[in-house]
């Protein structure tokens, strides 16, 4: 393939036409690739050696034309730069080897130098970020994050990843953020209602944040993250706590509500947008100790048989989402004792381990003696899935491996109640 040439250009005055008839061979293609790749690492072009192997007899006549004499024999060619630049000046095509490589590719970046001004450019984009860090508490975070990499990845270069950080600094000072729509909080950091939607640069810096702020087992759902730093998503309507008989104590709506609801014996739907936007104050003293359950048939069962003589309860309805992740770590925040009780299968555990290690809930009839005692008196069902380990009671994965059957937590259902009337209003 023949050598494709730029435009006249004249670069370090060199005579493009001259170049072309000097260089312009087909066998020459491969020693001048060689030699662009050469010149991109910055190396030098009038001095050492390049080495072709397995040089064919285009390539082989092709540098005897160029330089004179012939090439030597083997099967290799090799060709003194220093020699190719003195036969390239003497020939009045371009004053040297480098110059006439510009008059064929045009400008050659040197990737060496390229990278160098990249690296100090990215070391300066460190060095500024410091003091805002360090400013917010964040310089352990920032450290973490140049680690990671993930700055480089997010960005188009060292220019974008600063402003990135500079858009990043305003989220964390408007935060907590005490309702706003995440929408919104976008538009005043970035300009850009969608700046903080999944898959967005911003957001991924935010989350790993958001992980952080949040605390050691926080669940990584971005909406109970979101919630936890007083910012809506999705309007905050669609995640809900179901709750019964809760202490509040203070004036928002949120509290009225609770208070109403708790004076019937009443189940209650909370919505996250209720927990941030007018979030309620919780009395310990009234109610020290607050029960979950992941099933709503418990908590339904203790409105129907205890009222307002219940204990008050949280129901996780399943997996626990972001609103009932915030309203529990609220309810430990003021200083409420949380226990909690699941199904007695591999699921059960894994959101168990949510609750108990992650948000610092005690075992609620929840250990190995429990289940031992539930599947004493029944049946249950075949234990299938992925075994689940349970921190807070080792034993009870054990038990319930031997025995290979799962118990609902409906089936203890009666003895749950008892708990919640025990430790009720009397």
């Amino acid at each position: 393939m023949a050598v494709q040439f730029s435009q006249p250009r004249g670069e370090g005055g060199a005579d493009p036409e001259r170049v072309r008839r000097l260089l312009g061979d087909p066998g020459l293609g491969r020693l001048l690739e060689r030699l662009r790749r050469r010149a991109a690492r910055g190396e030098a072009l009038d001095a050492g050696r390049v080495r072709l192997e397995s040089a064919g007899g285009d390539e082989r006549r092709a540098v005897e034309r160029l330089l004179g004499r012939p090439p030597g024999r083997g099967e290799s060619l090799t060709i003194d730069l220093a020699e190719l630049d003195r036969v390239i000046a003497r020939s009045g095509a371009a004053p040297g080897l480098a110059s006439a490589l510009a008059a064929i590719h045009g400008p050659i970046t040197d990737e060496r130098a390229k990278r160098a001004a990249e690296s100090a450019a990215w070391e300066a984009v460190w060095e500024r970020a410091a003091a805002p860090a360090r400013e917010r508490g964040l310089a352990a975070w920032l450290a973490e994050l140049r680690a990671a990499g993930l700055l480089r990845r997010l960005a188009a270069g060292a220019a974008d990843a600063e402003a990135l950080l500079q858009r990043f600094w305003a989220l964390v000072d408007r935060l907590p953020a005490g309702g706003t729509p995440v929408s919104a909080l976008a538009t005043a950091v970035a300009g850009d209602a969608h700046a903080l939607d999944p898959g967005r640069p911003l957001a991924a810096l935010a989350r790993r944040y958001l992980r952080q702020r949040a605390g050691e087992g926080a669940d990584d759902d971005p909406h109970t993250l979101w919630a936890l730093a007083g910012v809506r998503v999705g309007g905050g309507v669609t995640s809900r706590a179901l709750v019964l008989n809760l202490p509040a104590a203070g004036n928002a709506a949120t509290d009225r509500l609770l208070e109403t609801a708790a004076g019937a014996g009443a189940p209650l739907w909370l919505t996250l947008r209720d927990l941030v936007d007018a979030a309620p104050t919780w009395d310990p003293a009234r109610a020290p100790r607050v029960h979950v359950c992941e099933n709503p048939a418990v908590l339904a069962a203790a409105a129907d048989e205890l009222g307002a003589r219940s204990a008050p309860v949280v129901c996780t309805d399943g997996n626990p989402g972001a609103a009932v992740v915030a309203l529990l770590r609220g309810l430990r925040a003021a200083g409420c004792e949380l226990f909690y009780q699941g199904d007695f299968d591999w699921p059960g555990l894994a959101i168990g381990e949510r609750v108990i290690a992650g948000l610092g809930a005690g075992p609620w009839r929840y250990d190995a003696a429990a289940y031992r005692a539930a599947a004493a008196r029944h049946e249950g069902r075949p234990l299938t899935g992925k075994r689940v380990e349970a921190s807070w009671d080792p034993a009870l994965a054990e038990a319930m491996g031997s025995a290979g059957r799962a118990i609902d937590q409906e089936a203890v259902i009666a003895e749950l109640v008892g708990d919640l009337g025990l430790c009720g209003r009397g």
